[in-house]
Protein backbone atom coordinates (compact mmCIF):
# COMPACT_ATOMS: atom_id res chain seq x y z
CA UNK A 1 0.00 0.00 0.00
CA UNK A 2 3.13 2.55 0.76
CA UNK A 3 4.64 1.95 -2.52
CA UNK A 4 1.05 2.65 -4.56
CA UNK A 5 1.07 6.07 -2.42
CA UNK A 6 4.76 6.97 -2.90
CA UNK A 7 4.30 5.39 -6.77
CA UNK A 8 1.15 8.37 -7.19
CA UNK A 9 3.43 11.02 -5.45
CA UNK A 10 5.72 10.36 -7.65
CA UNK A 11 4.03 10.52 -10.87
CA UNK A 12 1.92 13.51 -10.34
CA UNK A 13 4.90 15.37 -9.97
CA UNK A 14 6.15 14.38 -12.82
CA UNK A 15 3.59 15.31 -14.74
CA UNK A 16 3.16 19.00 -12.74
CA UNK A 17 7.01 18.96 -14.17
CA UNK A 18 6.24 18.32 -17.11
CA UNK A 19 3.41 20.66 -16.95
CA UNK A 20 5.72 23.32 -15.90
CA UNK A 21 8.66 22.97 -18.78
CA UNK A 22 6.33 22.90 -21.44
CA UNK A 23 5.09 26.34 -19.98
CA UNK A 24 8.52 28.21 -19.78
CA UNK A 25 9.18 26.61 -22.96
CA UNK A 26 6.43 28.73 -24.65
CA UNK A 27 8.15 32.08 -23.30
CA UNK A 28 11.12 33.53 -24.80
CA UNK A 29 13.30 35.71 -23.33
CA UNK A 30 15.60 38.55 -25.28
CA UNK A 31 17.75 40.13 -23.03
CA UNK A 32 20.42 42.74 -23.73
CA UNK A 33 23.07 43.85 -21.63
CA UNK A 34 22.90 47.85 -20.21
CA UNK A 35 24.60 48.84 -17.41
CA UNK A 36 27.47 48.12 -15.31
CA UNK A 37 27.35 49.76 -11.65
CA UNK A 38 28.33 49.38 -7.99
CA UNK A 39 27.35 50.75 -4.36
CA UNK A 40 29.39 51.12 -1.05
CA UNK A 41 28.43 51.86 2.01
CA UNK A 42 31.69 51.76 4.82
CA UNK A 43 33.74 48.75 3.57
CA UNK A 44 30.79 47.24 1.80
CA UNK A 45 30.16 46.96 -1.36
CA UNK A 46 27.64 45.37 -4.08
CA UNK A 47 27.66 45.41 -7.69
CA UNK A 48 25.27 45.55 -10.42
CA UNK A 49 24.56 44.65 -13.83
CA UNK A 50 21.47 45.51 -15.79
CA UNK A 51 19.24 44.49 -18.62
CA UNK A 52 16.51 45.11 -20.62
CA UNK A 53 14.46 42.24 -20.93
CA UNK A 54 11.76 41.01 -23.97
CA UNK A 55 9.47 38.29 -22.79
CA UNK A 56 7.35 37.06 -25.75
CA UNK A 57 4.90 33.71 -25.71
CA UNK A 58 5.18 31.80 -28.52
CA UNK A 59 2.54 29.46 -27.23
CA UNK A 60 -0.53 28.95 -27.64
CA UNK A 61 -1.81 29.95 -24.13
CA UNK A 62 -1.66 32.47 -20.95
CA UNK A 63 1.42 32.94 -19.31
CA UNK A 64 1.58 33.77 -15.33
CA UNK A 65 4.31 35.88 -15.55
CA UNK A 66 4.00 35.59 -11.15
CA UNK A 67 4.93 31.99 -11.64
CA UNK A 68 8.19 32.58 -13.28
CA UNK A 69 11.89 34.64 -12.03
CA UNK A 70 14.28 36.03 -13.78
CA UNK A 71 18.44 35.06 -13.12
CA UNK A 72 21.50 36.20 -14.64
CA UNK A 73 24.27 33.87 -15.62
CA UNK A 74 28.03 33.68 -16.60
CA UNK A 75 29.42 32.00 -19.16
CA UNK A 76 30.24 28.94 -16.62
CA UNK A 77 27.07 29.05 -15.29
CA UNK A 78 27.14 30.75 -12.33
CA UNK A 79 23.62 32.34 -11.08
CA UNK A 80 23.27 36.17 -10.03
CA UNK A 81 20.50 37.64 -7.80
CA UNK A 82 17.85 39.46 -9.06
CA UNK A 83 18.30 43.15 -7.10
CA UNK A 84 15.59 44.98 -9.30
CA UNK A 85 12.99 44.47 -11.63
CA UNK A 86 9.73 46.10 -13.53
CA UNK A 87 6.47 44.67 -12.41
CA UNK A 88 5.59 44.46 -15.99
CA UNK A 89 8.03 41.09 -16.29
CA UNK A 90 6.52 39.49 -12.62
CA UNK A 91 3.09 39.91 -12.57
CA UNK A 92 -0.16 39.66 -14.74
CA UNK A 93 -0.84 36.97 -17.37
CA UNK A 94 0.87 37.44 -20.87
CA UNK A 95 -1.54 36.29 -23.78
CA UNK A 96 -0.24 33.84 -26.94
CA UNK A 97 1.56 35.99 -29.02
CA UNK A 98 2.08 38.87 -26.98
CA UNK A 99 5.32 40.22 -25.24
CA UNK A 100 6.37 42.41 -22.51
CA UNK A 101 9.53 44.74 -22.17
CA UNK A 102 10.98 45.65 -18.79
CA UNK A 103 14.51 45.84 -16.81
CA UNK A 104 15.98 43.79 -14.88
CA UNK A 105 19.28 44.25 -12.51
CA UNK A 106 21.13 41.55 -10.89
CA UNK A 107 23.61 42.29 -8.08
CA UNK A 108 26.88 40.28 -6.19
CA UNK A 109 29.18 41.44 -3.74
CA UNK A 110 31.69 41.00 -6.19
CA UNK A 111 32.46 42.48 -9.68
CA UNK A 112 31.38 38.85 -11.11
CA UNK A 113 28.38 39.81 -11.90
CA UNK A 114 29.50 42.05 -14.85
CA UNK A 115 30.40 38.98 -16.43
CA UNK A 116 26.48 37.74 -16.53
CA UNK A 117 25.61 37.54 -20.54
CA UNK A 118 22.15 35.86 -20.25
CA UNK A 119 18.98 35.94 -18.56
CA UNK A 120 17.07 32.67 -18.43
CA UNK A 121 13.26 31.69 -17.12
CA UNK A 122 13.14 30.19 -14.07
CA UNK A 123 11.07 28.05 -11.74
CA UNK A 124 13.52 27.82 -8.86
CA UNK A 125 12.64 31.39 -6.97
CA UNK A 126 13.20 32.35 -3.46
CA UNK A 127 11.21 35.48 -2.37
CA UNK A 128 14.50 37.80 -2.63
CA UNK A 129 13.93 36.25 -6.97
CA UNK A 130 10.41 38.30 -7.03
CA UNK A 131 11.45 41.32 -5.98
Amino acid sequence: MKGKILLTALAFSSVSMIASAVETDNLVVYSTQQDKGATSLGNQAFYTKSFDVTLANVGDKDADLSKFCLKAYNKHGKTFKLDTIEETLTTGNLLPKKTVKGMAVFASNDESVYDASIVKLSYECDINDKK
